[in-house]
């Protein structure tokens, strides 16, 4: 027993790769974008204006967090203190980068068309920022599309693909 806690405690906070938070998960990053670093029981104690939740909650909440490395923490005492592994725009890029593949194929136009309707605009006045031109027809399959990690300066980067990135 006492190997396995001393083995836990020299670990080092994770790479900065990460899993999207959701939605509860993404209140509780709100909380330490504002203010950090907090404890388990000071993130509650912001948390139950809003939301009354069990310290036991708000712990595996910030555990969730910790695991999918959008938070690190360092022991204060017998207790952690968390903070922010990465800002807040960039989660929220990411957020929306996901959002966009997973349920718009990847088309930020589909997006624009969408928000214009649900605002009350004709979808006909939605104007796409312009496209790069598309490469002639050839024999051999297409390129894959560019992953998020493509370099910007790629000639098949167009403006309104900046915020995958």
């Amino acid at each position: 027993m006492m190997n396995q806690l001393s083995e836990k405690s020299n670990k080092t906070d994770p790479p900065l790769e990460f899993q999207l938070p959701g939605r509860r998960e993404f209140q509780v990053l709100g909380i330490l974008w504002a203010e950090h670093p907090l404890s388990v029981q000071q993130v509650r104690d912001r948390l139950s204006a809003e939301i009354p939740l069990a310290y036991t909650t708000v712990m595996t909440i910030l555990d969730q967090l910790y695991r999918k490395r959008l938070v690190h923490r360092n022991r204060a005492g017998r207790a952690y203190r968390y903070r922010p592994a990465h800002e807040r725009d960039f989660v929220c890029r990411s957020l929306v980068a996901g959002f966009v593949a997973d349920f718009f194929d990847s088309d930020p136009q589909r997006v624009r068309t969408l928000l214009a309707e649900l605002d009350g605009r004709p979808s006909a006045t939605v104007e796409a920022p312009p496209r790069p031109p598309a490469a002639a027809p050839h024999s051999s399959p297409p390129d894959p599309a560019p992953s998020c990690n493509a370099d910007e300066t790629d000639p098949g980067w167009g403006d309104d693909d900046a915020f995958l990135l």
